[in-house]
């Protein structure tokens, strides 16, 4: 109750601070705070590799898209950038299957099919090839990167296909309104009150104060919650004002967006007019580089994770386990109600169990019965130890445990929820509604494949028409447990 109303009280003094600035507002509580602070930074990355940061752009076109992607590229690009888009994805995917030479052979014949649009580019040609190239890449990366933690992906070959050959041909949004479309029916039709979309709002859960996404058991301790949310913000604009400086474009300012004193995004601006009148391409790769960004982040944070999860024993011999820390409960357990989860076990009678070692094997001395004393960074319990249900003989506390240690601890779980949030940040923003970049992407494809402006633009509404009611129908619990709140209000008044 403390930190709500700590909260509450933060938040209104902030938004009262904007309502007395010159910051320009809309709709009474939506602030727009602009800076110029940051435009050199971007001025001095952009310059670093002009030709680097557009070609990043262009693989990500074709990742998002798959061989509409490649089309598009063919149809606005010029023949050395797309020969290079396709010699990185096909590196990519030829070294994906590099223990299997059928599939070897498969990419290789799917970069043949390209050969004829060297010298004179071939759009149909690009799109097979493109097409088959992503679709290869969709099948592997997964099951490869499971594979590292030993766990596979339990998805029939049939299904995994059908998914693959969606992303090859079409692209994520396929994939993505299906899963919106398939939620909603079980919402509307089923009675499901499980919301297939949910901001990010203020909450406080067992005292810890941070952002949850209602209907959801997701919460973020607000240390992370920051660490996440700025990263990928930074991230995500960032990368819109170097892409839009390497081809020149001017930047007016950055800035902030908020909800009275809660930011909700930010932004860089570049010159509109003068972005309205450059070519499709250098439009569309401004566009997409935000979510690029936020992809490659993800990706980035997501690999250090794994190889730290992955090398514990090597990173553990650096930074030294301060205990055992409880994350989960056996069947009967002998501490649950007693040993909170999250605590760390230091010792257990008058041996430490700094290690996963010394921790298995306190209960081979140990002996069913055995009244003990367990030191966690709380306090002090007595404990009875058990039996252990598949040997009898041996003494049983009933816990789950890990090594922990509080510096490893924060930066696993910041690379955690840097991973998360941009991830899905960077598919969230290929949407095709407004505010998100998804639909100026729409557009830049409709326009490009020989669609009448007007026709192109009522293509572009009934997309955004579309998705804007699925959003809605995915939300309706979230708009339902509101109603029913409020109405619970109203009835105690």
């Amino acid at each position: 109750m403390g930190y709500g109303l700590a909260l509450a009280g933060v938040y209104v003094l902030g938004t009262l601070l904007l309502y007395l600035s010159k910051y320009k507002r809309y709709l009474k509580i939506i602030f727009l705070i602009r800076t110029k602070h940051f435009i050199k930074i971007i001025d001095a990355i952009s310059r670093i590799s002009p030709r680097l940061w557009t070609l990043l752009t262009d693989i990500s076109l074709t990742l998002f898209f798959g061989g509409v992607g490649f089309a598009y590229l063919s149809k606005n690009n010029s023949q050395n950038s797309l020969r290079r888009v396709f010699a990185v994805i096909g590196l990519l995917t030829a070294l994906s299957f590099y223990y299997n030479m059928i599939m070897l052979l498969v990419v290789v014949a799917a970069l043949a099919v390209g050969l004829p649009s060297l010298k004179k580019r071939n759009t149909l040609a690009d799109y097979i090839s493109g097409s088959i190239l992503i679709t290869a890449l969709t099948i592997n990366i997964p099951s490869a990167l499971l594979g590292m933690l030993g766990l596979s992906l339990g998805v029939p070959a049939v299904y995994l296909l059908a998914i693959a050959s969606i992303e090859g041909l079409f692209g994520v949004l396929p994939i993505l309104f299906f899963l919106f479309i398939i939620q909603a029916y079980d919402i509307v039709f089923m009675g499901s009150q499980q919301p297939g979309v949910s901001p990010a709002v203020p909450d406080v859960r067992e005292g810890e104060l941070g952002l949850s996404f209602p209907g959801t058991t997701v919460f973020i301790p607000i240390a992370y919650a920051l660490i996440a949310f700025i990263t990928a913000l930074v991230c995500h604009e960032f990368a819109h004002g170097i892409i839009a400086r390497a081809h020149d474009l001017k930047l007016k300012s950055t800035g902030l967006l908020t909800l009275g004193a809660l930011p909700i995004g930010a932004f860089v601006e570049p010159d509109e007019e003068e972005l309205k009148k450059r070519p499709s391409l250098q439009k569309m790769q401004i566009y997409i580089a935000g979510s690029f960004s936020n992809l490659l982040v993800s990706l980035i944070a997501g690999m250090v994770f794994l190889s730290i999860y992955l090398n514990s024993p090597i990173v553990y011999s650096v930074l030294e386990p301060q205990g055992m820390q409880v994350v989960g409960y056996g069947v009967n357990s002998t501490i649950e109600g007693l040993i909170d989860k999250g605590e760390i076990i230091q010792s257990i009678g008058d041996m430490p169990v700094k290690y996963t070692s010394q921790f298995q094997e306190v209960f081979t001395l140990l002996e069913p019965g055995t009244n003990t004393t367990v030191i966690t960074d709380k306090e002090s319990y007595n404990v009875t130890l058990g039996a252990n249900p598949e040997n009898k003989s041996k003494a049983y506390m009933g816990v789950a445990v890990v090594q922990y240690n509080q510096i490893l601890e924060f930066i696993t779980q910041s690379l955690f929820w840097i991973w998360f949030i941009n991830f899905n940040l960077c598919f969230v923003n290929l949407l095709p509604i407004v505010p998100f970049d998804g639909w100026r992407i729409l557009q830049e494809l409709a326009v490009s494949f020989r669609v009448k402006q007007q026709d192109a633009m009522n293509i572009v509404k009934g997309v955004v028409a579309f998705s804007l009611l699925l959003l809605l129908l995915n939300a309706l619990p979230l708009f339902t447990k509101a109603i029913g709140f409020l109405m619970e209000i109203l009835n105690s008044i």
